[in-house]
């Protein structure tokens, strides 16, 4: 065009007001009903939080199930370290999850954990084991938040098979529960994907475990000596991330720049 690269890339940045941005992953490409769906979840998430704003997000329960491998490793970001000038940056070898991994459920609310439970590589999580999991977990909460059931306690959990068969409804229906509605395709609207098993992964990323038992003991203990605030702000989280799903108009809420793992 007889015009120099810079004043190309004047007239596409400061004129056109044009920028190159790399695609955003998401769980999934959304259709308008779905996007309408998470929309109403989340305004009668709000409205529930109406009624008591300010203790809404201690009368939640919530919880979820994610595998944890023997070693899983750092990430490029976390391999960082700082050298002086002229030193060359480290080296090492490219690894891949190990084999070897442990499903961990883990159950929470906002003053820390009521259970968990553990299932070994080779088995799943399936109906009659969740309904098992629901009966442990009122019976932690009658001993670890007593009085709470007879308030009223609002369960959150996601739409998976297991969470939603018919013995498992009506387990809810027999329990103390109010379940609060969650749409499909939204870890980002489940307190567990976008705030608890980050955290938990990013502490033990790089670290091996010899056993099932290593591992299951070091996730016991580290998820019990996070602090209360830490998962008081993971339910506050909850509220602000449905108010911004609905500003989106249904669109998966980002994660936020302090977020990042």
């Amino acid at each position: 065009m007889g015009i120099s690269r810079g004043s190309v890339g004047f007239i596409l940045h400061e004129k056109l007001r044009l920028s190159k941005l790399s695609s955003r992953w998401v769980p999934r490409l959304l259709t308008l009903a779905q996007k309408e769906e998470r929309v109403r979840c989340c305004r009668n998430l709000l409205n529930l939080c109406q009624l008591d704003p300010v203790n809404f997000h201690t009368k939640i329960v919530t919880g979820d199930e994610t595998w944890i491998h023997h070693y899983d490793p750092e990430t490029k970001q976390q391999s960082m370290q700082w050298l002086t000038t002229g030193q060359s940056g480290p080296i090492k070898a490219k690894a891949t999850k190990s084999a070897g991994k442990v499903m961990a459920t883990i159950f929470w609310d906002a003053n820390g954990v009521l259970h968990t439970d553990y299932i070994s590589k080779g088995s799943t999580m399936n109906a009659n084991h969740y309904v098992k999991v629901l009966e442990e977990l009122r019976y932690n909460i009658r001993n670890k938040r007593r009085g709470s059931l007879q308030g009223g306690l609002f369960l959150l959990h996601d739409n998976a098979s297991s969470h939603t068969a018919k013995i498992v409804k009506a387990a809810l229906d027999r329990s103390a529960f109010w379940k609060i509605d969650h749409p499909p395709y939204s870890p980002d609207l489940a307190s567990c994907d976008y705030y608890l098993f980050p955290h938990m992964k990013k502490i033990i990323r790089g670290r091996r475990f010899e056993s099932d038992n290593e591992l299951i003991s070091c996730v016991h203990s580290m998820v019990n000596s996070f602090t209360k605030e830490f998962f008081s702000e993971g339910m506050k989280k909850l509220i602000q991330r449905a108010k911004r799903c609905i500003e989106l108009g249904g669109d998966y809420v980002e994660k936020p720049q302090n977020e990042l793992e």
